[in-house]
C-alpha cells in the first residue's frame, strides 16, 4: 500500500536531487571491466589502462621517517614504481573514464 505513495515521492523529489532515472541514464555511457594492474609499474598501468578508456589516480603510501634523499630518488624513478594495490578490484565494471586509484 505504502509503494505507489513512494514512488509517487520520489518521482517528485528525484529530479530536484539531479538524480535520473536508471532508464533515463545516457546510453552512451560505457561500462568497463577494471583490468588487473597489481605488481604492474606505473609506466605498464597507465598504458594498460588507457587502452581501455580508463584513468590512474595514484596514493603514495609514504612513511613519515622517509628522508628527503629516498623521495628525490623515487620522484626520479616513478614510472619504475611498482602497483601494490588497486580500487576497485580487476574484473569489477566501472563507467568510461573513471578513475582506478593504486597505491604505490
Amino acid at each position: 500500500m505504502a509503494a505507489p505513495i513512494g514512488s509517487q515521492v520520489l518521482g517528485e523529489v528525484l529530479p530536484y536531487l539531479n538524480i535520473e532515472k536508471t532508464e533515463e541514464m545516457n546510453e552512451e555511457e560505457k561500462e568497463i571491466e577494471v583490468p588487473n594492474i597489481e605488481g604492474m609499474t606505473l609506466k605498464e598501468a597507465k598504458q594498460t589502462l588507457k587502452e581501455v578508456n580508463l584513468l590512474l589516480e595514484i596514493e603514495e603510501n609514504k612513511s613519515d621517517s622517509q628522508d628527503e634523499n629516498q623521495e628525490n630518488q623515487e620522484n626520479q624513478a616513478q614510472d619504475e614504481r611498482i602497483i601494490q594495490n588497486q580500487v576497485p578490484k580487476a574484473g569489477i565494471k566501472i563507467l568510461e573514464g573513471k578513475a582506478v586509484r593504486v597505491e604505490i
